[in-house]
């Protein structure tokens, strides 16, 4: 073929005179246009439209002349621009002299505006010869219309393939080589047969070709950029009109793609062979003839054998195929892959497989579908089969385990409640059932915390859900309202369970109702405080006691010797009375702190209440009603009936207060006996029998912040000088100092219902004593050492008693007192000693003294109950006490008693 007609070497025409005009008139273009930029720079300048920048205008011409002319034209719109700009920028005045800024203004021009011509330019070049480019594939195209719209490579070479002559131009898109090097350089294609398949593509096409006859090969080609391609290379001898080979044409097939798929097909086949091999489920695949297809390793594994060439009627036989219950054959046309072949889809069937000699055998779970091709038809069926023999095994102590959780939950006492994030309730047991009053019917698919805490605690329960949502795992204490609306205080633990993605999917709640353990804990707490007050009561008493022995001792002598009704004399009365009202306080204090002398007796509760009848009529007033319901077979207790009607009065006059307008006050005894249970609940309570007065009243009730506080000396609601707040905690002490318990009922607006329990004890009602005669006190003339350390008292009891007659011997503390005892030549008919003494107590002085002074009378005096001489408020056999304060009266009288006391057999 011609060279100039080779389709191979397409022929270039070079421009013509027209294009070359028109590059000449674009280029002037872009002159014009840099002298217009500047002619209108130049006319604005100085005017409103003044331009103080120009220099983007001049980048703007450079680059349109650049583009429109080329490099050439671009570097002259860039001198012409820069010469304006010398010109343009010069000082006024002063040609081409340039401030500092201006002068760095034409640098950057001078360095800028050409680079830019020249890049344009050079873009612009690029684009002229790609559209020549263009325009040469064009006209390539024209002629090998018929031959480039094959999709193969179209070649041919002389009779013995040592070189080709024409090659299409296919070639570059598969091997990225163009035709005319393949064509002018003879053996390159065959450089580029890939080295696995080069031996016997070359021996097979050039043997063909030297025997003169076709050849069909398939091998590989290495392209240009690396890339492996397969090709089909199929090719026919032309043969001259006398058969002599003059030619060899042939065609490249690219079958890459096709040598892809089946590669991948191979893959997916091996990946396929390869996932059933390591599978631990059997599949098992038949085809219409029940002939089997493919049977997994595993399946062997499960099933203890292979595929049998045998009827499918023998297959229960041959695998020992039972149902679940394990004993029963499977009846071959209920198999899975029976009825699979019939078109059904069979999910989890479950089949014992026992092949004989194989024990105990498996367990397996079958899922079958039938087989279909691409046009529904069936052609098979399909078995997926796993082993679930151990995952059984497990579910069935999974479930016997869930079954004893279940039963632990339902037998604990402890509350258990399920709840979902949205705090819905899942589930309670009945524990919980019973606290809240809730039927589990009730609570299940309710809003757990919105139920239970529906009051003030609904903010802190919450607060509490967002917490656990958010992955706290909490134990708190809450106050949740019962169905009845009781309050009931609840130490909950919550237990977050989480799904495998670790999502919150169950918060599990353990509750333990602590009511009775808080209200013990109260209880405790305010026994501790009354212990301590009452502990501070006695000590303050035991020191104020003897400030008030002063005050009262030394008022009640002047009064004696002031006989005239002056000024004087009733100050003196009021500092007497002041002094009496003083120690009636202290007494308070006695006895609220346990600390009050007590005689104590077996008496009849009812009698006590009985007798006081018409003085607490008289005491509450008409408005209000006295009811008393008095048990007729009462036990005895052992009190100090003046104490304990104190502490009657004292109730009465709190309940009279509490109904301004009148009401109902109800007195009530009775046996009771508390249990285990109640003394569990109740802080320092012993069981057993007890005798119980109870005071209630119809008043205004007493809230729980007030009850806190009700026993408490000094502690009132009333307004001062009304009352002192030394009323119940008086009662408070009374009963606890006879080992008795009080108990305050009540709420505001529902009244009032105190009740005591007092220890019932066995043995015959002590008759009352008669009062002795309170005449003149007696002196005498005996000799009496008085021991005390409080100065003031000291010379209070001596001048008494040497106003009475008596000799005194006084002694400052239990050491000087013993001295006196040993050096005093005369007798000592009465050692009158304080208890509490600093160094030597009272009851020391006295067991030292008595060796030395037999026959020596012994008189305690005290303001403080708790000494060595007294227990829970009752004199030691044998002992005389004079409390303190006392009247001048009151020690003559005791002095004088003991003095006169019959002597008892020894002495």
């Amino acid at each position: 073929m011609p060279a100039e007609t080779d389709p191979g070497h397409p022929r270039v025409s070079h421009p013509s005179h027209r294009a070359a005009a028109a590059r000449i008139g674009r280029a002037g273009r872009g002159l014009l246009a840099t002298l217009a930029v500047l002619a209108f720079i130049e006319a604005v300048r100085g005017t409103a439209f003044d331009i103080p920048n120009p220099a983007p205008l001049y980048f703007v011409a450079v680059v349109y002349a650049a583009f429109t002319g080329g490099i050439g034209m671009g570097l002259l719109s860039a001198a012409v621009s820069f010469a304006y700009t010398l010109h343009f920028l010069s000082i006024p005045g002063a040609p081409f002299h340039y401030s500092d800024p201006d002068l760095r203004r034409l640098v950057v021009i001078a360095i800028a505006a050409p680079a830019v011509a020249v890049m344009v330019g050079v873009l612009r070049r690029r684009t002229e010869a790609l559209l020549e480019a263009r325009a040469k594939a064009d006209l390539m195209m024209r002629y090998r219309d018929i031959v480039e719209d094959l999709d193969a490579i179209v070649w041919e070479a002389d009779a013995r393939l040592t070189r080709f002559t024409f090659v299409s131009r296919q070639v570059e898109k598969v091997l990225g080589y163009s035709a005319a090097h393949l064509v002018a350089n003879p053996g390159f294609l065959a450089g580029r047969i890939h080295p696995d398949d080069a031996d016997a593509a070359l021996t097979g096409c050039r043997g063909t070709a030297e025997a003169g006859l076709d050849h069909d090969v398939e091998y590989r080609l290495v392209g240009a950029d690396g890339r492996v391609v397969w090709v089909r290379d199929v090719a026919r001898m032309a043969r001259d009109a006398h058969g002599v080979p003059r030619k060899m044409r042939g065609l490249m097939l690219d079958i890459t793609e096709r040598k892809r798929a089946e590669t991948a097909l191979k893959e997916q086949t091996d990946l396929l062979r390869s996932i059933l091999d390591h599978m631990s489920d059997g599949v098992v695949v038949v085809d219409e003839q029940r002939k089997f297809l493919v049977y997994s390793p595993a399946a062997e594994r499960i099933t203890g054998a292979g595929p049998a060439d045998v009827p499918p009627s023998e297959w229960t036989d041959r695998y020992g195929l039972f149902r679940p219950d394990g004993a029963t054959p499977y009846p071959v046309d209920e198999l899975p892959l029976s009825r699979a072949l019939r078109g059904e889809a069979v999910d989890a069937a479950e089949m014992w497989i026992r092949p004989p000699n194989v024990q105990p055998g498996r367990l397996v779970s079958v899922t079958a579908r039938p087989l279909r091709d691409a046009t529904g038809a069936r052609r098979g069926a399909v078995a997926v089969f796993s082993d679930v023999t151990e995952r059984k095994q497990a579910e069935r102590v999974l479930r016997t385990e869930r079954d004893h959780s279940a039963m632990i939950i339902q037998a604990t006492p402890s509350m258990v409640c399920g709840l979902a994030p949205s705090g819905s309730t899942l589930f309670v047991n009945p524990a919980a059932e019973s606290v809240t009053g809730y039927p589990a019917a009730d609570m299940v698919g309710r809003n757990f915390w919105q139920t239970l805490y529906p009051g003030d605690e609904y903010g802190q329960a919450e607060q509490l859900s967002r917490e656990l949502e958010e992955g706290d795992v909490r134990d708190c204490e809450m106050v949740l309202t019962t169905r009845t609306g009781e309050k009931r205080t609840i130490a909950w633990s919550f237990v977050r369970r989480l799904d495998e993605a670790g999502k919150l999917i169950e918060i599990v709640g353990f509750g333990n109702d602590i009511s009775e353990r808080r209200g013990l804990e109260e209880q405790l707490r305010q026994s501790q405080k009354m212990e301590a007050v009452g502990r501070l009561a006695g000590g303050v008493a035991h020191d104020f006691n003897n400030l008030m022995t002063a005050v009262t001792g030394y008022s009640e002598l002047l009064l004696r010797r002031e006989k005239k009704k002056d000024g004087a004399r009733k100050e003196l009365e009021e500092i007497h009375r002041a002094g009496e009202r003083a120690a009636e306080l202290t007494r308070q204090l006695l006895a609220f702190g346990r600390r009050q002398m007590m005689k104590p007796r077996v008496v009849d509760l009812n009698g006590i209440v009985a007798g006081m009848d018409s003085m607490l009529r008289r005491l509450i007033g008409e408005d209000v009603d006295l009811l008393t319901a008095l048990s007729p077979d009462l036990g005895q207790v052992k009190v100090d009936p003046g104490q304990i009607e104190q502490a009657l009065m004292n109730l009465a006059l709190n309940s009279r207060d509490a109904m301004p307008s009148g009401g109902k006050l109800t007195i009530s005894t009775t046996n009771v006996s508390l249990d285990d249970a109640y003394a569990r609940r109740h802080v320092g309570v012993r069981p057993g029998p007890y005798v119980m007065l109870a005071v209630s009243d119809t008043g205004s009730g007493i809230d729980a912040q007030t009850r806190s506080h009700l026993f408490e000396p000094f502690f009132t609601t009333k307004g001062q000088p009304q009352a002192t707040g030394m009323g119940l905690s008086t009662v408070y002490g009374i009963v606890k100092q006879s080992g008795g318990h009080i108990f305050v009922y009540s709420e505001s607006g529902h009244g009032t219902a105190i009740k005591i329990y007092l220890p019932r004890v066995e043995g015959q009602v002590e008759a009352t004593l008669a009062s002795e005669a309170r005449g003149a006190p007696a002196g005498g003339s005996e000799t009496i050492l008085l021991v005390e350390d409080e100065e003031a008292v000291l010379a209070l009891a001596r001048d008494i008693l040497q106003m009475n007659g008596y000799t005194v011997l006084v002694a400052r503390d239990g050491a000087e007192g013993l001295q006196t005892c040993e050096r005093h030549h005369g007798a000592i008919d009465l050692l009158l000693t304080d208890v509490v003494m600093p160094h030597m107590s009272g009851r020391d002085l006295v067991d030292r003294a008595r060796p030395l002074r037999p026959a020596m009378r012994i008189l305690f005096m005290s303001g403080y109950t708790g000494d060595a001489i007294v227990h829970q408020g009752v004199l030691a056999p044998g002992s005389e006490m004079l409390e303190k304060p006392f009247t001048v009266a009151a020690l003559v009288r005791k002095v004088r008693e003991v003095l006169d006391a019959p002597r008892a057999t020894g002495e």
